[in-house]
């Protein structure tokens, strides 16, 4: 996974914040870069705003970084999330299948079949 990207879903009771925007990504290694995409937002009415914010990763050599994900905005820190980010590797849940008509399996478990 060289470039990938993922969704963190977030909701506030507090709408008058608006969205996120003074959110960071950050992560603790030089193997992966993180940024993050402008968050979306929408009220919901009488019960705050939700919406969603989209971390985008670059790995740049195999390895797992820890990452930290700060939710905040203008003036109020919102909350923190961790998590690890790896990069390169055999994936083991990978099942890829060709859309030839009757050819066999082309990866599974993370290794190509000999057949191919």
């Amino acid at each position: 996974n060289a470039q990938d990207a993922t969704v963190a879903h977030w909701r506030s009771r507090r709408s008058y914040l608006g969205r996120p925007d003074a959110t960071r990504l950050d992560c603790s290694s030089d193997i992966v870069k993180a940024w993050l995409a402008p968050p979306k937002s929408k009220p919901v009415r009488g019960r705050g705003a939700l919406g969603s914010l989209e971390m985008q990763f670059a790995c740049a050599r195999p390895g797992v970084a820890r990452c930290t994900l700060q939710f905040g905005w203008r003036f109020h820190k919102g909350p923190t999330m961790q998590f690890k980010k790896v990069c390169g590797g055999r994936r083991t849940d990978v099942r890829i299948d060709s859309d030839w008509p009757g050819a066999p399996l082309v990866m599974l478990k993370g290794l190509t079949l000999p057949t191919w």
